[in-house]
């Protein structure tokens, strides 16, 4: 074997023919050459790395015969020089079970470190391949390196956690695209580009198209326009392989203006797509995940209107709900003792203010001056009681009174529908749930203060920014008028886009 005249023999137990391989590894170094009852030889990863090491072991020994000879003295010498000696391991365990252990917990190389590996093999010993070899190296370390950007990277998946390297994203939409079967088993994606890049001038190609797909990706997401809507779609669970493969021979308006627009037109679809009047029909509790798709949307075309991006990363990676502006239930708020010592230092404050505002005739003004006193007279008692950790039976139940006599003072009209939703994170809604109007609009902004992550549109209602007539005696509470105003912007805006 490499010309040294070292004789050993090894056999892997579950890789037969290793044996014939390790024979004769000159015969597989070509697999063109190869005939074709062999070829299950060029089929597993091991043999791939048999080849790579027996390759890269020639190309180091060379015509250096100095290298040659002290290899072989190491296997071949007495013991007066200096020498391998091989340590026997002898166990009375079963071999196939010590075997396994010793090697339990070994990372296994992943689909991308395999594409690497095989991408980054020399066909050639000269200077231009190695060069070569050296640019598509720093290619793979910049596109690597531009996806460990969360923003960009969440913009593209639905988990990114799910990626230890994230380049093999470019790998599996590649796969989607050019591959006939099914991603169905461990290492598919490597098996199909590895028989592209075993092929000199298919490797080009491969590589080339690669990049081009990650300059894509890049080009949406740097561009405000086609970074919300197609991220607005991948939500959606469009293919983004798909999208790739639609955009190609499109030029970017075409694909960004036509293409992406009846995508989303689709994806928005209701009963009467024209003038898209039902969304005032819908309602929570029965057509959640189409009220989610359309508010979700306002706010995608909301951002494009202005400087700022919408968040993939902090929406992917967070459960978000369909939030109710004015609360939709009165029952007690099961919240921590603090918590309910805020609740009703809030409820203390905006009584006062709605008191002083004048009279309108959405506030029950008659009912605040009892409201006041017994939301004061609990504060002071819990105040009292700043050590205890919950409520006791008492204090639970007038509680429950205090919170049912708020809310009827800030009654609301159409609760579940869309003029009375925004979309909030989980922990956000939870925090906010049993709030009325104007203690949710106190809170989103202390939550804003803390640099929470507030969707643009969400935020705007709370500072009822879609009321046409501004009314200062309103500011506390969401009127019938706030809710038709903010119904009539999100048509209004998702109109324009679909239909103009």
């Amino acid at each position: 074997m490499l010309d040294l005249g070292i004789k050993c023999t090894i056999e892997y137990d579950t890789r037969k023919k290793s044996t014939e391989f390790l024979k004769d590894p000159e015969k597989y170094m070509d697999s063109q050459k190869v005939d074709s009852s062999d070829k299950n030889i060029f089929k597993g990863m091991d043999y791939y790395f048999m080849i790579a090491a027996y390759k890269t072991i020639k190309e180091w020994l060379g015509n250096n015969n100095e290298k040659k000879e002290v290899i072989k003295g190491l296997f071949q010498a007495d013991k007066t020089e200096k020498y391998v000696g091989m340590i026997w391991y002898k166990s009375d365990e079963n071999e196939a079970y010590l075997f396994a252990n010793i090697n339990s917990g070994k990372i296994p190389l992943n689909d991308a470190e395999l594409i690497k590996a095989q991408l980054l093999l020399k066909d050639e010993a000269n200077e231009i391949q190695e060069l070569r070899q050296i640019e598509c190296a720093n290619e793979w370390d910049s596109m690597e390196y531009a996806l460990q950007d969360d923003e960009f990277f969440s913009f593209l998946v639905e988990d990114k956690e799910s990626y230890d390297t994230r380049i093999l994203l470019l790998f599996e939409v590649y796969y989607e695209i050019y591959s006939d079967s099914e991603k169905d088993k461990s290492h598919a994606v490597f098996e199909f580009i590895q028989t592209k890049l075993m092929d000199k001038n298919s490797k080009e190609c491969c590589w080339q198209e690669i990049k081009k797909i990650f300059l894509t990706f890049k080009s949406w997401y740097n561009n405000s326009k086609s970074y919300h809507l197609i991220g607005f779609l991948l939500v959606e669970n469009e293919s983004l392989a798909g999208l790739y493969k639609e955009a190609q021979g499109q030029t970017k308006s075409k694909f960004l203006h036509e293409t992406i627009k009846e995508k989303v037109k689709e994806k928005i679809a209701t009963h009467n797509k024209k003038d898209l009047a039902n969304i005032k029909s819908l309602t929570y509790g029965d057509n959640n995940k189409e009220l989610k798709s359309i508010v979700l949307l306002f706010n995608m075309l909301s951002y494009i209107d202005t400087q700022y991006r919408f968040s993939f990363d902090i929406y992917k990676n967070n459960d978000w709900e369909l939030e109710h502006i004015h609360a939709q239930q009165d029952k007690t708020p099961q919240i921590p003792f603090k918590e309910v010592v805020k609740w009703l230092r809030d409820s203390k404050q905006i009584l006062k203010n709605a008191e002083q505002s004048g009279k309108e005739s959405s506030i029950d003004f008659g009912k605040i001056p009892s409201t006041l006193e017994r939301v004061e007279s609990l504060l002071e008692k819990l105040k009292a009681e700043a050590k205890k950790k919950k409520l006791d039976d008492d204090e639970t139940k007038e509680f429950g009174e205090c919170v049912k006599a708020v809310f009827e003072i800030f009654k609301g009209d159409e609760l579940h529908t869309i003029g009375n939703l925004t979309l909030l994170s989980k922990n956000e809604n939870i925090s906010l749930g049993n709030a009325i109007f104007a203690m949710k609009q106190q809170r989103i902004k202390e939550k804003e203060q803390e640099g929470a992550f507030i969707p643009l549109c969400t935020r705007n209602v709370f500072l009822k920014y879609y009321t046409k007539e501004q009314n200062i005696s309103q500011a506390l509470f969401w009127s019938k008028q706030d809710s038709q105003d903010y119904q009539e912007e999100i048509i209004a805006k998702i109109q324009k886009y679909l239909f103009s």
